[in-house]
């Protein structure tokens, strides 16, 4: 009988706190996780306004300013499953990337390790401007 055993928690493995709200995200975090040598750490469930900033969010904010276990990669299924406003999905890169963590929206293949061009951001948030966008910024 064939079947998937669970892979060892290793100490050099990353910590990833995954944000989800259904199964199927906590699945492909999941997925992603083990595919990166990684484990997932705690499954966080957003269900605050997506209109607020990543810090403001009760479920999220937490995470950010006094996390209760330590992590090193925040990764989420897409992007717009979890912000409305592209310019607090920006803010929660530039936050990881200030903290040595990493941030990364699956679907999206949006990496805050990589350089993320603003095509990328305009995909995961359809008909969204930003200021930090470069076209953007003059208009």
């Amino acid at each position: 009988m064939f079947g998937f055993r669970k892979k060892a928690k290793r100490p050099e493995d990353a910590k990833v706190l995954a944000i989800a709200v259904s199964h199927a995200q906590r699945r492909q975090v999941s997925k992603w996780a083990m595919a990166n040598n990684a484990w997932v750490v705690q499954y966080v469930d957003d269900t605050s306004s997506t209109d607020q900033a990543p810090c403001d969010r009760e479920s999220i904010g937490s995470w950010l300013l006094d996390p209760p276990k330590p992590w090193d990669i925040m990764a989420i299924d897409a992007a717009i499953d979890v912000f409305s406003e592209v310019d607090h999905a920006l803010d929660l890169v530039d936050w990881c990337r200030g903290h040595n963590k990493r941030c990364v929206f699956i679907r999206d293949g949006i990496d805050s390790r990589d350089e993320i061009p603003d095509e990328s951001w305009r995909k995961a948030f359809p008909g969204q401007k930003s200021e930090r966008f470069s076209d953007d910024a003059t208009k």
